[in-house]
Formats: structure tokens, sequence, C-alpha cells
């Protein structure tokens, strides 16, 4: 497959997610809710999930955003449905790394490329971000939401800011 079939591809799957979103749905019962906003892109969304037993049992979003950030979102609950909450926060951690953000804990090293590949599937695709910094916050925004509602100690240092 050619590099331009390839980046095709990528888009494709990309836009999918943002056209097609399969978790874009309010979540009955969820125990988690919070809202951000991306005042830099306009990007506002929903994140609500069901944490119990310590395991993210069903997560949905509901928002307006860029094909980034919906797609993102849409990404993200694909690979965070039925993790616990350790392995959703270390896999948020290794996804905004891989878009170019910081990371927050040295205690545990990075996954490999592979690991993350496999772990990730199609949000994978999203980390030539990284090559467009004003759309960071665009891609990461879903994720900080659901940190955010696990975590009371998050950070928003990128100016993503909860909705009030």
């Amino acid at each position: 497959m050619s590099l331009f079939d390839l980046t095709s591809l990528y888009k494709e799957v990309i836009m999918d997610h943002s056209k097609n979103p399969r978790h874009k749905k309010p979540i009955a019962n969820y125990t988690h809710r919070i809202e951000l906003l991306n005042p830099t892109c306009g990007d506002a969304i929903v994140v609500e999930f069901v944490l119990h037993n310590d395991t993210i049992e069903e997560v949905g979003f509901t928002g307006q955003g860029c094909a980034i950030s919906m797609a993102s979102a849409d990404m993200m609950c694909d690979t965070l449905k039925n993790k616990t909450k350790e392995q959703a926060l270390e896999i948020i951690e290794n996804f905004t790394h891989l878009l170019g953000g910081e990371l927050k804990s040295q205690a545990k090293p990075l996954m490999d490329t592979t690991q993350l590949q496999d772990i990730l599937q199609d949000a994978y695709l999203l980390e030539g971000i990284k090559k467009f910094p004003a759309r960071y916050k665009c891609g990461i925004l879903a994720w900080r939401a659901l940190e955010l509602g696990m975590s009371q100690n998050a950070q928003t240092e990128e100016g993503i800011i909860e909705r009030e």
C-alpha cells in the first residue's frame, strides 16, 4: 500500500468516526458526567459513563465540535469501554503523549508502539495531530473529560475548561 493510500485510509477512518459516531448518545443512569469546552476551537463535549467495580461499563458522549474532536471522542469510547480506572488513566496518558502532550507521571514507562497500537486501534490514527499543535486540544478533549470525571486532581494545563 502506498503512503498516499495509507493517508487516504486514515482520513477515511477519522471521517467515518466523525460522521457516523457509534457512541454519540447520552448514557442512562450514568455515574459520572462532565462537560468540557475547548475555547480555542469552540468544541464542547459532555462525556457520561458508568463506573462500576472500578470498571468503565458504559461510556458515551454528546456535544458539538470539529471532525477531529468528534472522531476522537468516538474512538475514546471504543478504546476505554470495559477498562479499569487504572488502565484507562494509563491509556489516556499514553494517548495524550502520542499526540504531543507532556507526560504527567514518570511512575510508569510509556507503552511500546505495538502495544499502544493494539490498545488504541483506530485512535492511534490520530497520531498525526502532533504535526498540527493547534489541533491538539481537539484531539484530547473527550479523553480529558473522562480523565477529569475519574480524577479530581487531573490538570487542565492545555487551557481546556470545565463548562459551568
